[in-house]
């Protein structure tokens, strides 16, 4: 594959996945952390942008977590610098205090995209999540153990607040095509090195363990996990499809986000999976914090809604008091 084709694939891909009549008449805040896979959706964006015009504008956000001393000054100057280069705006936030973990920073970092997108009128954040990404997601749910929706992996959009979606339009694009196409534009970029640490687990199936799948198990792994996401999420799309209507009828939400109320009377006979699903659905409705609800704490939710249990108050993750009358 020559450079000039994998210029042209990376940006028709994303086109293709985000065609640009969806956009190109909104504001866009692009997360750029300042890696090659941020900064290749940055400028595949700012090319379709140039072509097809529109009345919306590109806006770069840059958070910046203070994980790595002096090193993460010197990105947040980086990307300062290529949004200056690219006459872009730029929104940045920083760290208040230590970050108690990965989690921990993936969560402030998702805080301070959404509240920059609602400040400044944006209608979409786009972040730079990649095929790879979506085979290490998937493959890191299937080990900790997973429900339908966790093999599902990354999704390509989700709603972030009533008026922000977050969009990622390169999981049908591969890192090594993002890098070939900055290498092509010469475009540089800065590499995180915590991304080689192997204290971490995603660092640990990225370094380790796909190689090992791939040399030894299935050379063609990483495209079986993609298949494997895709299936699970049109099963997971179906599934709520058909519990929407149930939620509908049988769920009072009047009083979120303090208290719903479902009638238990109308879920008899109706299959647990789509239980399940009318039990996330309303979870979400309420807005409750779903990070510590384990497959196990769906199924026991579904069993207080259907099964002859006794009344009772029931304590979920997120202090979600459920009581059974």
């Amino acid at each position: 594959m020559s450079r000039q084709t994998s210029q042209c694939n990376v940006v028709q891909s994303v086109a293709a996945a985000w065609p640009p009549a969806d956009w190109a008449d909104l504001h866009v805040l692009v997360a750029v952390s300042g890696g090659a896979d941020s900064v290749g959706l940055l400028c595949a964006l700012a090319e379709i942008k140039a072509t097809n015009g529109g009345a919306g504008r590109l806006i770069v956000g840059h958070f910046n977590h203070r994980l790595r001393g002096d090193e993460s000054d010197v990105d947040e100057r980086f990307v300062r610098q290529l949004a200056a280069e690219s006459n872009l705006t730029i929104e940045v936030g920083c760290a208040q205090g230590p970050m108690a973990s990965e989690d921990t920073a993936r969560q402030a970092r998702y805080e301070f995209l959404t509240q920059a997108a609602e400040r400044v009128g944006v209608r979409f954040i786009a972040t730079a999540h990649t095929a790879d990404d979506q085979v290490e997601t998937v493959l890191h749910h299937i080990i900790r153990g997973t429900g339908l929706a966790g093999l599902a992996g990354i999704p390509a959009v989700r709603p972030v607040t009533q008026s922000v979606a977050l969009v990622r339009p390169l999981l049908g694009v591969q890192r090594t095509e993002i890098i070939a196409y900055l290498a092509n534009r010469g475009q540089t970029f800065h590499t995180d090195r915590t991304n080689l640490d192997c204290q971490f687990t995603r660092n640990r199936l990225r370094h380790e363990l796909l190689p090992l799948l791939r040399e030894n198990y299935n050379a063609e792994v990483d495209e079986a996990l993609r298949r494997l996401a895709q299936q699970a999420a049109d099963g997971e799309a179906l599934i709520r499809q058909l519990a929407q209507p149930l939620f509908e009828s049988m769920v009072d939400t009047s009083r979120v986000p303090a208290m719903l109320v479902i009638d238990r009377t109308l879920l008899n006979g109706v299959p647990q999976a789509l239980v399940r699903a009318v039990c996330r659905i309303a979870w979400q409705a309420a807005g409750w914090p779903e990070q510590a609800m384990s497959f196990g704490h769906w199924c026991e939710l579904a069993q207080l809604v259907t099964a002859d249990a006794p009344s009772g108050v029931f304590m979920f993750p997120g202090k979600v008091q459920v009581e059974r009358i």
